[in-house]
Order: structure tokens, then C-alpha cells, then sequence
């Protein structure tokens, strides 16, 4: 928080400057109305027309700046908010993408609403209130010592009772806080869960069990929602008893001073209008303070979330799209190593196929070459620079289609554009070409402003990959990743992609992991792996030539064909 109000500490103190002026002009009525009762009590009382003149100007003046003022606080609370909210979001982002698959999806949805929702009234609202309540407080009390300072030792008569009051509540509300959004976080992933999995509670009758499940834990949250009230109903009533003692303890004591020739009453009445002033100003700040308890955990849970220190690859960085994998050893949490010292080196602009069975470790070594995991042990390096997984500049060198498509709620030239924002309809329209995806693009009434997601036109899986794959052109990185992507094509869309990446030869560099080994074929080099680990490297011819694990497959594929051929019938 200091840093992002040091971002806007010249604002911040302008505002500061604006509300000690507000304030000023809000304390002159008091006192020029106890100088008022003081010439009428000794009748030295003159010019009353301007007295009262200056009053009416000091109120108007104090309505003015104070607005100018809150308006000013209101706008930093709301810069201060966009700019939380933003580096939570860049910092998600930036994590390790095997540290957000290890969350459950309700943590993140919940400190992406329910606790930003949390720290969104107090940053936006309780931030600006609560500088205007400590400046006026504190210029309030300042100015009654100015006055008197022996009756305005009254106006502290309240502090110790609010002391002792608010170290009891914040010895609790964090933990009680705490508590109340961890049960939100896991009622909202029992929610979202169940939702997403729809399909499968309905298949197999599971939808009493899933329904007491996410009423148990609505329960839970509920009762954990109550502790942090419980602890306001009896904290508010008992601070407000203290921050209402000075009124009554400046009339009292003002009495037996004024009996006494220690003040004057207009001293008296002045300290107690002030007494009256400060009232809203300690009623926020009170408030606000209750609110920071919960605020504060769910702050600690957004800013929890930290960009990692990264070396940035960036396209200008790379020397070339030449990748090397030396040693690279990987391993899921709670599960063996799926990678065991892995070495090889592709030259800038060669195709490689990289093909194996099932569970040989062919996903994991792609998401590892595209920055999306960390090795364990050795290093990946991109033109001769090792990459780090949240490196934010690292997709403008390489990029990767994994098995996973995914269409944004916006028009298919935005969903195109993602990846190439100045690209015109022209170069946009080569890119689907270039994947084969013309012929359904043509037939769209709306065409490129056709909208796609939820709401709009429903693309086949086949569709929904050609999009996938057109974006990554359209982007041109140094080095494309792709994983099983030819597993959702026609042939002839296959075809068209074998094209596209054939005409990008000696410019891009080229890994396809692929099941179908017609793919191999057409690449420069094809890598076999086996158990975690390289068993094989050359040309598809090389290794046909040859005996091992390729061979094999090779053999199994055409038994594969030949088996579909005898089932389809002539």
C-alpha cells in the first residue's frame, strides 16, 4: 500500500493540503460564535453584522473546499483501486502455470470478486474518508488547546476507553476474517465445481450428494460470515461511548472553570461545538477501522499473489529461434519424475516431430520448451537465452497451441487480433486460409464481425482449433509449440496447416507433438521418447531404416489403417 500511494503522493498531499483548509474554515464558525457569546456575556459585543457575515462565508467556504476536497479523495481512491486490481491481475498472470493448476479454481475466483469486494469499499471510499477524518480530528483537537488548554484536556477524556476497546476487537476480527473468507473461497469452489462438472453429477445421479455438500458448506460459511459481526455489535456501541465522553466531559469541566474564572463561556461553548464537530469525523474513521480488519486479510490474499523476479525473453533479446533442452529433469508434485535428463538441440527454422506413446512425457517436454513449466534440474534456452515460465515477455518469442482451445466473448476478427492487434481483415483472412478455415469463414453472414463465445455462433471443435491456430500465426513467433493440434482437423485442413507451416520454413522454428506419425513425415527431424526420456533422433527415413521404438509404431499405425480399412468396408 505504500507503494501505490507513493505513486500518487503528490496528489495525496494536495488533497491533504485542500482538506487542512476544509477544516480550517469548518472550525472558524465555533469560534468566532464563542467570541460572539462572550461580547454579549461582558457587552463588548460590536460589529455582530460581520461576525455573522464571516460565519455564513466560513460555512459556504468550508462546503466548497470540502467537496473539492472529497471529490479529489474519492477520485485517488478510485486510481489507487484500478491499480490494485490491475497488478493483482499482471501478477496472476505471471505465476508459474503449474502453481495455478495446483489452486483450486474457487481460491482464485474468490480473491478475484469476494475479496476484492472486500478491500474495493475501503480502498475506494474508506481510504479518502479516513484521511479526512484523522486531519479533521486532529486539527480539531489542536485548535481546542489553541482556545484552552486546560479545558481541552476533556476532549482525550475518551481515548483510553477506546484504547482498551479497539486492542480487544483487533486481537480477534483478523483470525475471524480471516476464517470468514477461507469459507467463502471453499463454498465458491464446491459452487463452481459442481457447475463446471454438470454433465457428470446428472450422468451418474449425484446431484443429492453434490446439493448437501454445497449446503453443508454454505452453512459453514455462514456461520463464519456471523463471527465477524458478532464482534461488531458489541465494538461499535463501546468505542462510540468513548468518542462521546469528551462532549459531556467539556461541559462539565467548562462549568467549574467558568465558576472559576479558568475560561470563558464562549471558551466552553466553542470546545463543545467542536466536541459536536468531531463526531462524524471519529464515527468514520471508527468504521473504517472495523472494516480494515476484514480488508486487510483479503489485501494480504490479493497482494499475496507477487509477480516473480524474471530474466524477460523477448523477440529483440533472442539471438535466433534456435532451442536447447540440456538435462532437463521434470516431476508433478506427489508423482515420480515424468523427465529424466533430456538433452537435444533444434537449429532456428528446423521442423521437428517429437512422438512417443501415451504417458511418455511428449506434453510435459512441450509446456516445459514453451516457458509454461520450470525444469527441476537443467535448462531451456531460446536463441541462447534460458526462458523462466513467468517471463512476460517470453510469448513474443515463443508461443504454443496446446489441447486446450479457447474463444473469447467478442467478434472472430477480435479473437484473430488478440494476437496481432494492427493486423488488417486482409492478413487475417490468410491466417485462416492458412489453417484452412476459409471456407466456413466465407459462409458466415457476418463474417470477420461475426461474434463468437456463449451468446454467439457456436464453432465446432474443428473450428474452435483453426482459430487457436490462425491467432499463432498471425502472432509469427520465433518458435511454435504445437501439441496434438492436428488431433481435432479434417485431412484437408491438416493439409492446409502442413502448408502453412511449410511456407514458414527457414523463418519459424517448428516442434509438433503428435500421435499421428503422418506428421512425422513431413518434418525435418522426428524425436522418439519413451519412459521421460529421448530414445530416438534423426529423419523419418533414418529411423525407418533403422530398428527400435519408431519402427514399431510405424508398424502399429499401419495395422491401425488396415483394421479401419477392413471395418469401413469396400
Amino acid at each position: 500500500m505504500r507503494r501505490l500511494l507513493a505513486t500518487h503522493r503528490w496528489r495525496l498531499g494536495l488533497i491533504c493540503l485542500v482538506q487542512i483548509l476544509a477544516t480550517s474554515l469548518g472550525l472558524l464558525p465555533a469560534y468566532l460564535l464563542g467570541r460572539v457569546v462572550d461580547g454579549l456575556v461582558d457587552g463588548s459585543l460590536t460589529q455582530l453584522g460581520l461576525q455573522v457575515a464571516l460565519i455564513l462565508a466560513a460555512l459556504v467556504g468550508n462546503a466548497t473546499v470540502g467537496y473539492l476536497a472529497a471529490r479529489a479523495a474519492f477520485v485517488l481512491g478510485e486510481r489507487i483501486f484500478a491499480g490494485l486490481r490491475e497488478d493483482y491481475v499482471r501478477a496472476l498472470l505471471d505465476q508459474p502455470h503449474q502453481d495455478i493448476e495446483g489452486v483450486a479454481s474457487g481460491e482464485i475466483l474468490s480473491r478475484s470478486t469476494s475479496d476484492m469486494d472486500a478491500v474495493h469499499d475501503v480502498v475506494r471510499i474508506g481510504l479518502p474518508e479516513t484521511v479526512v477524518g484523522i486531519l479533521s480530528t486532529t486539527l480539531t483537537i489542536v485548535a481546542a488547546f489553541l482556545i484552552n488548554p486546560v479545558l481541552a484536556l476533556a476532549s482525550l477524556v475518551g481515548l483510553p476507553w477506546i484504547f482498551l476497546a479497539t486492542r480487544r476487537y483487533v486481537r480477534q476480527a483478523p483470525a475471524a476474517a480471516a476464517r470468514e473468507l477461507s469459507a467463502v473461497a471453499h463454498t465458491t469452489t464446491e459452487i463452481s465445481e459442481t457447475v463446471r462438472a454438470a454433465d457428470i453429477v446428472t450422468t451418474l445421479n449425484l446431484r443429492d450428494r453434490r446439493r448437501r455438500v454445497m449446503t453443508a458448506s454454505a452453512r459453514a460459511a455462514r456461520e463464519a460470515q456471523l463471527e465477524p459481526v458478532r464482534l461488531d455489535s458489541w465494538w461499535f456501541p463501546a468505542v462510540q461511548v468513548g468518542y462521546h465522553l469528551p462532549l459531556l466531559a467539556v461541559l462539565v469541566l467548562g462549568s467549574i472553570l467558568v465558576a472559576n474564572g479558568g475560561a470563558s463561556i464562549g471558551e466552553v461553548a466553542a470546545l463543545a461545538l467542536y466536541m459536536q464537530l468531531i463526531l462524524t469525523p471519529l464515527d468514520d474513521l471508527i468504521y473504517w477501522f472495523g472494516e480494515v480488519q476484514s480488508a486487510q486479510v483479503a489485501l494480504a490474499r490479493i497482494l499475496g499473489v507477487r509477480p516473480r523476479p524474471s530474466r524477460r525473453l523477448t523477440r529483440e533479446q533472442a539471438a535466433d529461434g534456435s532451442v536447447e533442452v540440456a538435462g532437463v529433469a521434470f516431476a508433478y508434485p506427489g508423482k515420480g519424475r515424468v523427465l529424466d535428463d533430456v538433452s537435444f538441440r533444434v537449429p532456428a527454422g528446423q521442423h521437428i516431430a517429437i512422438v512417443g506413446a501415451s504417458g511418455a512425457g511428449k506434453t510435459t517436454l512441450a509446456m516445459l520448451m514453451a516457458g509454461l513449466l520450470d525444469p527441476e534440474e537443467g535448462v531451456v534456452r531460446i536463441g541462447g537465452i534460458p526462458t523462466e515460465a513467468h517471463g512476460e515477455g517470453l510469448p513474443r518469442s515463443i508461443a504454443m497451441v496446446s489441447q486446450e482451445d479457447h474463444v473469447f466473448d467478442c467478434t472472430l476478427r477480435e479473437n484473430l487480433a488478440l494476437a496481432a492487434p494492427a493486423a488488417n481483415d486482409a492478413e487475417i483472412l490468410e491466417a485462416l486460409e492458412g489453417v484452412g478455415a476459409a471456407g466456413w469463414v466465407g459462409e458466415l453472414d457476418e463474417g470477420l464481425a461475426t461474434e463468437l463465445g456463449a451468446d454467439g455462433h457456436a464453432l465446432t471443435p474443428e473450428q474452435t482449433r483453426q482459430v487457436a491456430l490462425a491467432r499463432v500465426l498471425l502472432l509469427a513467433p520465433r518458435v511454435l509449440v504445437l501439441d496434438e493440434v492436428t488431433a481435432a482437423l479434417s485431412a484437408e485442413a491438416g493439409e492446409a496447416l502442413r502448408g502453412a507451416l511449410a511456407s514458414g520454413r527457414g523463418s519459424r522454428t517448428v516442434v509438433q507433438i503428435a500421435h499421428d506419425l503422418a506428421t512425422a513425415q513431413h518434418a525435418d527431424r522426428v524425436l522418439v521418447m519413451a519412459e521421460g526420456a529421448v530414445v530416438q533422433d534423426g529423419s523419418h527415413a533414418e529411423l525407418l531404416r533403422g530398428s527400435g521404438p519408431y519402427v514399431s509404431l510405424w508398424a502399429a499405425r499401419a495395422e491401425d489403417r488396415a483394421l479401419t480399412t477392413e471395418l469401413q468396408g469396400p
